[in-house]
C-alpha cells in the first residue's frame, strides 16, 4: 500500500532522532515482520544499509514518502530455513 502509517512516521522520527545523536558514526537498520517492513522504508528513503527478516512489503509506502524505487547499497532481505526473503528494494519474495 501507498500511505504513510503513525508506525511509519514514528519510524522516520526515530531515525532522525538517532542521526542527529550518532556523532557521525554510521547507521544501519535490520527488522523483522513489521519492524522490517519499518525498517526497509527508513533504509530505502535515507539510502542505509542494513537487512530485514520476514518482512511485510515497504516499497509503496518508501515510494510515497519519497519516490524512491531501490534501497541503499549494503540492504539485503533475509530468510531463515522455511521463510522467503524479499529481494531488496522489491516487495516480491
Amino acid at each position: 500500500a501507498r500511505e504513510i502509517t503513525p508506525q511509519i512516521e514514528l519510524a522516520m522520527a526515530f531515525y532522525a532522532y538517532v542521526s542527529d545523536n550518532a556523532s557521525g558514526m554510521p547507521i544501519e537498520v535490520t527488522g523483522h515482520s513489521l519492524g522490517g517492513g519499518l525498517a526497509g522504508v527508513v533504509a530505502a528513503v535515507f539510502r542505509l544499509a542494513g537487512a530485514v527478516f520476514d518482512n511485510i512489503a515497504y516499497e509503496g509506502s518508501a515510494q510515497a514518502i519519497s519516490s524512491v524505487a531501490a534501497v541503499g547499497a549494503g540492504f539485503k532481505a533475509v530468510a531463515f530455513p522455511g521463510e522467503i526473503a524479499g529481494r531488496a528494494g522489491t516487495t516480491d519474495p
